[in-house]
């Protein structure tokens, strides 16, 4: 993906568009509260989240970046802009079950510079991704493996990126993952239980005394954190 908001190449690779749906304010454990603030320390910003009546997404606004998100008949339109400008459009089509059957990025407004994904499943686990680009003629496919309702890797050009899980903690709104979500406008992989680590990589995560995320920090050995959220909740 070209989107220069995401969070590097190194990461982009990491977690790359698998299983995924629309996101919403609707965290396993505490339906009643949602994160509405996020500080962002890469991006040295921080962002807003504002919901829609059906507790999806609408809106992240932030300093320099802001992006709208919009849903009608299966399709999740998410528009990016930077200081006031079209930066990007984001467009997934989700089958039935909510699923995205194919994610397709646009980075003019003419829509001549694209790059697509499409995915096939098992019941409700990606199997395969299959991307391809107005820029080269190359299709790149990648498979993934599950276990025990995680997906725990991925394959892509023969490389193998595994992924590892807290058994005793079931995924959570604000993990590394659904934050990559909100930043992209639908959620890369639904897993069971809460990410730790992928690749050499480790997350951890800090928690309040309601069991919330508060912080997350994305790490590599011998490297300092390069990467921080910190969360704010608005609670009904």
């Amino acid at each position: 993906m070209k989107q220069n908001y995401l969070i590097t190449v190194l990461l982009l690779v990491l977690v790359s568009c698998n299983k995924s749906k629309p996101i919403d304010g609707s965290p396993a454990g505490n339906p009643s509260c949602r994160i509405v603030t996020v500080i962002d320390n890469l991006r040295s910003d921080t962002f807003k989240i504002t919901y829609n009546s059906a507790g999806k997404i609408s809106r992240l606004s932030g300093k320099k970046r802001q992006t709208t998100f919009e849903y009608g008949n299966g399709l999740t339109t998410v528009t990016g802009f930077a200081y006031g400008t079209f930066d990007y459009k984001t467009i997934v089509t989700s089958n039935a079950a909510g699923l995205p059957v194919n994610v397709g990025y646009q980075f003019n407004t003419s829509g001549t510079d694209w790059e697509n994904e499409s995915y096939e499943y098992k019941g409700e686990e990606v199997t395969s991704r299959l991307y391809t680009t107005s820029s080269s003629s190359t299709r790149q496919t990648t498979t993934y493996t599950w276990q025990n309702h995680n997906m725990i890797s991925r394959n892509s050009s023969g490389v193998t990126t595994e992924y590892a899980y807290h058994s005793d903690k079931l995924k959570l709104q604000g993990d590394y993952i659904w934050m990559n979500a909100v930043f992209n406008g639908y959620e890369p992989f639904i897993s069971k239980n809460l990410v730790k680590s992928i690749g050499e990589a480790e997350i951890l995560y800090e928690f309040d005394t309601k069991g919330r995320i508060v912080t997350v920090t994305f790490s590599i050995a011998n490297v300092a954190p390069f990467l921080v959220y910190k969360y704010e909740y608005e609670c009904n």
